[in-house]
């Protein structure tokens, strides 16, 4: 069993490393303190970088696995495990983030979002919390991984299913 999903293992491990040193970044580049007002045009490049991390996984996957040649069911399959376990590690990333990397993230966002008058204080403490947090990236991740295991699995199919059927 881990056998088949081993690549997929492999793909949310690195997508774990690249999130805490994105965090680092954001951190060391002030995006989480003095830059906080920029940090939401800028936290969104890592969008990107995960974009790149799902077409390499899968790319990955055909050549490992698949020998060259994938469905694309078999590749939209293997992006749903592999945004299952990223899901999984998710809970994990964000505690270590906001607890070792950046414990006063909330207290400067909460603070910037009151001094520039973007929000209320109730929506503010509504809004920045770790669990409103916990679920947002959640649904972000979800949301992300499915439409690029669809999108994906579709341009790197190179194999017609039941195409071994004589």
């Amino acid at each position: 069993m881990l056998k088949k999903i081993h690549l997929e293992l492999k793909w949310s491990i690195n997508y774990g490393i690249a999130y805490l040193l994105w965090v680092i970044l954001e951190k060391s580049c002030g995006l989480h303190d003095e830059r906080i007002g920029s940090y939401s045009l800028y936290t969104n490049v890592f969008l990107l970088v995960t974009v790149a991390l799902y077409f390499v996984a899968l790319l990955d996957k055909r050549k490992q696995v698949y020998h060259g040649e994938m469905t694309q069911t078999k590749g939209f399959l293997s992006g749903l495990v592999l945004t299952f376990f990223i899901g999984l590690l998710t809970p994990f990333l964000i505690r270590i983030s906001l607890q070792y990397i950046t414990p006063d993230f909330f207290t400067h966002l909460k603070e910037n979002m009151l001094a520039t008058k973007k929000m209320t204080a109730q929506q503010v403490a509504l809004f920045y919390n770790y669990k409103s947090y916990l679920l947002q990236t959640l649904f972000l991740n979800f949301s992300l991984g499915i439409l690029c295991s669809a999108i994906f699995s579709f341009v790197l199919a190179n194999k017609k299913p039941n195409s071994d059927v004589q």
